[in-house]
């Protein structure tokens, strides 16, 4: 992240849910934070290969989709300090508690509210601006 890293931050959203990707637009324009958004957990996997460099993932889990948290170990492996935030059902204890265990920062259990979105994505990345700068003093 760049100077004041919270404001110029790059999310990238894995959802194929039209009111998640329309909410993280809308806060993402806000915050003047760059913002991509893929359907699948391929393809965010296929973008951070590419060399795509978010400074936050925002991971639906979509019922029924028992790829993502292969997709999860996948991208920690490529980028272990990728804070990942995830978005789950009621129902998806266990898989919100696997993802956890894989690494994810954090969740939010549907319905998520825009303000609730935008107060945990705010403090992950002013977690890892702390992170990083303390870094750069070692």
């Amino acid at each position: 992240m760049i100077e004041n890293g919270i404001e110029a931050a790059r999310l990238l959203v894995v959802s194929k849910e039209p009111g998640v990707v329309r909410s993280s637009w809308s806060i993402g324009e806000t915050n003047s934070w760059q913002l991509e958004t893929v359907g699948s957990g391929w393809e965010a996997l296929e973008s951070v290969q590419a060399g795509i460099t978010p400074d936050l993932l925002l991971l639906d889990l979509p019922r029924g989709d028992a790829d993502s948290l292969h997709i999860l170990r996948w991208l920690r492996r490529l980028r272990p300090n990728l804070p990942i935030i995830l978005l789950c059902y009621p129902d998806d204890a266990g898989r919100k508690n696997e993802a956890i265990r894989l690494g994810a920062q954090d969740y939010l259990i549907r319905p998520v509210d825009d303000k609730q979105l935008e107060f945990v994505i705010r403090e992950q990345l002013k977690l890892t601006e702390r992170q990083r700068r303390h870094g750069d003093r070692q």
